[in-house]
């Protein structure tokens, strides 16, 4: 053994030994022997920024845990990726729909979507508020006053809804449950696609109604998405609002080939196919081509504006073009979206007037 008797000797010597620990760490990886030093998963604690609807860009430090939802479809979308206990507050309309409220027990109703109440919201001291752009509170002020983030995210329209969900499952923390959201999505649009890609001429002149009597939806409207993926021929579509109000006369001269009413869910009023039998019975629609060839279609308002857009989507594409996907059950696709993402909703089973099968 040798000993150093002087100061500069034992300092060199400390100084050699703390080198070949350096050395030996670099090396270590995968080398025998050598202790392996976990490594630091920064991103779970990084910052990260999320860009909404209406393209504002939001910074933040974490994930957000706690959500209050002005917005149902942003709602049933925090459900469907997974972030259901994130949620702390909903609107009074969702705590009426089974397939939202039964998801979040720990939520606490902010009441009116539109003017939801801001002691609640203040009380329940929340990250982030999600609201509809299309729709925002009425008393937005008061919110803003408070230095509360809201950030807007429509969640209903079929060529928004996979950026929704991505930045949804960024704010979340939800990103893989997101991507399978995506996956499900991109998978029934690429189905359609495939089969109108031959077919589609856009000549097919098509009325699409909301809910109000001839409240007649837009391009930039839910029903507006899903007849310009289709390839068709929205007779009122190159406007820049969602919805506009046309006249009984107007449409009629228009004669579309096809009309499809968006219509509330049947088990909150009136029956799709009552809802039908009105718009067959209109004055003067007897000598409209849609009604004279039977092709009026009442679609439940939960499927085609809404997280379930796709199979909005598949459900009128099986209307308008009838050969190219007669093979395909519209319903088996809610099924599908039920088990993956939120339970209950087949509860939605009249989702189409008339009822469009898979033909055997």
């Amino acid at each position: 053994m040798v000993f150093f008797r002087d100061t500069k000797s034992v300092i060199f010597l400390s100084a050699f030994c703390i080198l070949l620990m350096i050395i030996a760490g670099c090396l270590g990886s995968g080398v025998a022997g050598v202790p392996q030093i976990a490594e630091t998963h920064l991103s779970a604690h990084s910052s990260f920024t999320i860009t909404d609807s209406t393209g504002r860009i939001y910074q933040f430090d974490k994930p957000a845990t706690r959500i209050i939802s002005q917005n149902d479809d942003a709602t049933e979308l925090l459900i469907a990726l997974g972030a259901s206990d994130k949620i702390v507050g909903i609107t009074d309309t969702a705590m009426k729909k089974r397939y939202l409220v039964e998801k979040v027990p720990q939520a606490t109703s902010i009441g009116d979507w539109l003017y939801p109440d801001i002691e609640t919201i203040l009380a329940l001291k929340p990250d982030v508020i999600i609201a509809y752009s299309t729709s925002k509170p009425r008393n937005l002020d008061k919110l803003q006053d408070a230095n509360i983030t809201i950030i807007y995210c429509d969640s209903y329209r079929l060529n928004t809804l996979m950026a929704d969900a991505e930045m949804i499952g960024k704010l979340t923390g939800k990103e893989d449950t997101a991507q399978k959201y995506i996956e499900f999505n991109k998978k029934y649009l690429l189905l359609v696609k495939s089969r109108l890609s031959d077919n589609a001429s856009g000549e097919t002149r098509v009325y699409a109604e909301a809910y109000t009597d001839y409240s007649v939806m837009t391009q930039r409207s839910a029903g507006g998405n899903i007849l310009e993926t289709l390839h068709v021929r929205n007779i009122y579509g190159n406007h820049t609002s969602d919805w506009a109000t046309v006249s009984p006369e107007w449409m009629i001269a228009e004669n579309p080939d096809v009309i499809i009413k968006f219509s509330t869910d049947p088990a909150k009023g009136e029956h799709l196919s009552s809802v039908r039998g009105r718009i067959l019975n209109r004055t003067g629609y007897a000598i409209v081509s849609a009604v004279k060839n039977d092709r009026v279609y009442v679609m439940n308002g939960e499927i085609g504006s809404s997280p379930r857009a796709v199979i909005g989507l598949v459900y009128a594409a099986k209307a308008i073009y009838p050969e190219q996907f007669k093979d395909i059950d519209p319903m088996e696709i809610l099924i599908e979206y039920d088990r993956k993402f939120v339970a209950y909703s087949t509860d939605f089973k009249d989702a189409f007037e008339p009822v469009l099968k898979k033909e055997i």
